[in-house]
């Protein structure tokens, strides 16, 4: 049977009428039983708002708009954030506009990741590559706020520096896995991460926004553009493959669509996917930046380095276009793109830079000086 993907070309002025639209096209209700508590997992990738890296605020407003409209009651919906970036959650939430997005609908928070008893064990019935090696003896441990219940996914259109593409899997390695996963053989791991949650979810469905889309070795340090672009669908394979053709690359060379595929979780063929909405034909934005294998940058570097001299002024590209004037309904009081990273300028870029370089230089002569290769 054929996954189905919708793609609809939407305005900051009809997109979240645009999102109802976009998920009955996909058939969402027949993959989100409405009996079951249902989370709309949501990806933060910066403290404040950054064009294309973490879930945009008109995205899970109108997710929910449309299951409301549909019947969902709004007690059985929660938004599920995990562990935001920074020391407070709730403060990258509210800067990102995800806070104000939810209480238009009085719909709440869970972040399951701060409480470790939350996390239950869990024994997949299908065969773990990476999964059964890392977790050794005995079950898998997950997130219990999961089993049984249902997850949307609320990804963007954007290149990641270690899987080409950062999709529906990668929101569902930040779901099911804790901070302490390493990243080796990333690939595989994701393709375990989407069977497990076959198994461990009573449905999944997600819903991806390409408004703004991302270019460079992300998740963060992406140069963004405007594209205009939703999609949607209950197969995250077949969505993140819709995505990575979209932004120009071969899905079937990106290692866990192909071994997804070939696995049977998930449909990567274009020529298998029922596109519906206004499809794809001709749409290329020829992305490059998941294809270079960079390392995600140091979070030091990226806030007073990266993010001063480069990141800044994409905000302030992206504040004159029509996204960025809808942005500003959904941020707090004194949150405006204007005053976007605030502090973090050139002069505390250079201070940060120095301080790292003075670090590293004091660690290199202390370990010169363990081995007698420095006089002390």
């Amino acid at each position: 049977m054929k996954s189905t993907v919708a793609v609809l070309k939407t305005t900051p002025r009809t997109v979240l009428a645009d999102y109802g639209r976009l998920m009955r096209l996909a058939g969402y209700q027949e993959f989100l039983p409405p009996g079951k508590q249902t989370f709309l997992k949501v990806n933060l990738e910066w403290q404040e708002w950054y064009p294309s890296a973490s879930t945009e605020p008109w995205q899970l407003d109108g997710v929910i708009r449309a299951m409301i409209e549909d019947g969902y009651l709004p007690q059985a919906i929660s938004v599920a954030s995990g562990r935001a970036p920074g020391p407070r959650p709730e403060s990258a939430e509210e800067q990102n506009g995800l806070t104000s997005a939810a209480a238009r609908h009085d719909i709440g928070f869970t972040r399951w990741k701060a409480k470790l008893d939350d996390w239950v064990q869990f024994a997949p019935e299908a065969e773990m590559m990476i999964l059964d090696r890392l977790a050794g003896e005995g079950d898998i441990l997950v997130p219990g706020a999961f089993l049984g219940n249902n997850i949307v996914h609320l990804p963007t259109l954007k290149t990641h520096a270690l899987t080409v593409i950062g999709g529906s899997a990668m929101s569902c390695f930040n779901a099911l896995l804790d901070d302490q996963w390493h990243k080796t053989g990333i690939h595989r791991l994701l393709v375990d991460l989407l069977a497990l949650q076959k198994e461990l979810c009573g449905g999944v469905f997600t819903v991806s926004d390409g408004t703004i889309s991302g270019d460079g070795p992300g998740p963060c340090l992406l140069v963004p553009y405007v594209k205009d672009y939703i999609i949607a669908g209950a197969d995250p394979v077949a969505v993140d493959a819709v995505a990575a053709r979209m932004m120009g690359f071969n899905p079937m060379e990106i290692d866990y669509i192909r071994m997804a595929t070939e696995r049977g979780v998930g449909n990567g063929e274009i020529s298998e996917i029922d596109l519906t909405g206004d499809g794809i034909a001709g749409v290329d934005f020829r992305f490059g930046g998941g294809r270079r294998r960079m390392m995600p940058m140091p979070a030091l570097l990226r806030e007073y380095y990266w993010y001063p001299f480069r990141g800044r002024r994409h905000v302030g590209r992206i504040a004159e276009t029509g996204w960025g004037q809808l942005l500003q309904e959904y941020l707090p009081e004194g949150a405006g793109l204007d005053v976007q990273g605030k502090g973090k300028g050139p002069l505390m870029a250079m201070m940060g830079a120095g301080a790292l370089f003075g670090l590293s230089a004091a660690r290199w002569m202390a370990r010169l000086a363990r081995r007698g290769a420095w006089p002390v």
